[in-house]
């Protein structure tokens, strides 16, 4: 104890001391016994107030953040919940759109084919995994659809009823071998036979086969269904994008694009009864 007493930290310690208080008896001498209790007071608590209010400020400052953070989040979830419902009123209306354009298209078709029954109807499911496109309706045999009936838009066909259940049906495009259609050119007259392959397929394209080898049918040409029990005459069908020889020379072969999208068509019409369709029916043939 002696020793620290003796050592220069004492002495550096103690003059401090006496620095200070020299200080505060400076400071009463103007205020009086008070002033200096006041200064020895404000000497030793104010270090205590000013951690006291860092540490209220911070405390403060943590739940004033920590609500506005929560009050934030509670906006940005309100204001996402609106974002999706106008979504979803945007989606219906863009549904309305496309329903309200069928319906036109119905009626016009309608009016230029008087002795066509038609009903309206939108894709539902698109089968994933076929290479042909397929896909299904929300119409079925309740709206009188039935097995092989035609399918169509204002611009052309697509292809013909495959199954049907009582409010659903899956449609068999162009684009599917199994579906084969008697085509004319609609320029020259020329007939063929419309059936897709699995390698056109992939293009969203199909091919007209049995074209006469002396044809004068050209690309940009409009392939039309030549009219059958099965098929009205005259649906539009495709253009003519490239022709070449068939093997062994017999004949020409023709790729075709569909002139309807067949992979993303939304709205389309089903011709459940024309003038001249058979009434017994039996396979996917025409």
């Amino acid at each position: 104890m002696k020793e620290f007493l003796r050592s220069a930290a004492f002495k550096i310690i103690a003059g401090l001391l006496v620095v200070c208080f020299g200080m505060m008896i400076a400071a009463g001498s103007s205020k009086g016994f008070s002033g200096v209790g006041e200064s020895l007071i404000g000497f030793f608590v104010k270090p205590f107030q000013e951690i006291s209010t860092w540490v209220g400020d911070g405390v403060s400052g943590f739940f004033s953040e920590l609500f506005a953070g929560s009050k934030l989040r509670e906006e940005n979830e309100a204001l996402q919940q609106e974002i999706n419902e106008l979504r979803s009123q945007l989606t219906e209306y863009d549904n309305a759109l496309r329903e309200n354009e069928n319906y036109k298209d119905y009626l016009g078709l309608a009016k230029e084919n008087p002795d066509w029954k038609l009903v309206a109807a939108s894709v539902v499911e698109r089968d994933p995994i076929s290479a042909y496109g397929e896909f299904k309706i929300n119409k079925g045999s309740l709206q009188g659809i039935k097995e092989r009936d035609v399918v169509i838009t204002a611009d052309g066909m697509v292809g013909v009823i495959s199954q049907v259940g009582w409010t659903y049906s899956t449609v068999e495009t162009l684009l599917d071998p199994n579906l084969n259609v008697g085509c004319i050119c609609s320029r020259t007259g020329d007939t063929g036979l419309l059936a897709g392959t699995m390698l056109l397929a992939a293009d969203g394209l199909t091919s007209l086969s049995y074209i006469d080898k002396t044809s004068g049918i050209q690309p940009g040409d409009y392939i039309i269904t030549g009219g059958s029990e099965l098929f009205p005459a005259r649906l539009v069908v495709g253009r003519v994008q490239k022709i070449s020889s068939e093997d062994g020379g017999s004949g020409l072969h023709a790729v075709i694009t569909p002139v309807v999208d067949i992979k993303r068509v939304q709205e389309v019409m089903v011709i459940t009864d024309f003038y001249g369709k058979a009434k017994e029916e039996s396979g996917l043939q025409g």
